[in-house]
């Protein structure tokens, strides 16, 4: 009678924090205090040091201390970019839709992204896959906006642990490449690269034609 009175009183008090482990509520708690952490940590270092190498540096590091966390992509609620179901993005964290914001971001094996702006500074660094970056540098002809010369002004193949940062405009143009498996990706911009705020207002650039559009190049 005992044994089953005690058996009981176990039961009653332990459900809670089996439930607790089973949601994964602890993970997820410590999982946000990083994400916060890693925008407070380039926060300061913007403010210290303004939009330079310094801060970007800073930045960097704080990515590869997140990027050691466990459950990083399953955590997250992705929407496509660049108008394709093969590139993929999820907010972490954010200041606002004009303020520093955390991204994870998946480009499957072969996607490719056209040329394009984020109309800020921002820092990637690669968790999975390789990733052939390109910097370009555009150059516009007298007053036509609309058309534009572009050149290749840096590629690399960036692998898990590499990490590479743009500064604002008009320094932000890149196209992305996933070479072989899907490549993942944490990246900290100046803005929300999710909101209308830049969404509605990006540029897309044709490196053949020179043509420049807010939507992307069929």
């Amino acid at each position: 009678m005992w044994s089953i009175l005690i058996g009981a009183l176990f039961l009653l008090v332990v459900p809670p924090a089996f439930a607790a482990e089973q949601t994964g509520q602890p993970a997820t708690d410590s999982l946000q205090a990083a994400y916060v952490e890693t925008i407070s940590t380039a926060r300061k270092a913007v403010n210290k040091y303004g939009i330079t190498d310094s801060a970007m540096t800073q930045i960097q590091a704080a990515l590869a201390k997140l990027a050691a966390k466990p459950s990083l992509k399953e955590r997250a609620q992705y929407q496509h970019l660049h108008g394709s179901a093969g590139a993929n993005a999820a907010m972490l964290t954010s200041e606002g839709e004009d303020g520093i914001s955390l991204f994870i971001v998946r480009f499957d094996s072969g996607q490719a992204t056209p040329v394009h702006d984020h109309l800020t500074w921002g820092v990637v660094h690669v968790l999975e896959g390789r990733d052939l970056y390109m910097h370009w540098e555009p150059r516009y002809s007298g007053k036509d906006s609309s058309q534009v010369e572009l050149r290749i002004a840096r590629e690399s193949i960036l692998e898990p642990g590499s990490s590479v940062y743009w500064f604002g405009p008009p320094h932000d143009l890149h196209s992305q490449e996933a070479k072989g498996a899907t490549v993942w990706e944490l990246v900290l911009a100046g803005r929300n690269l999710l909101s209308p705020l830049v969404l509605e207002h990006r540029h897309y650039y044709d490196p053949k034609t020179g043509r420049v559009t807010k939507t992307p190049p069929k």
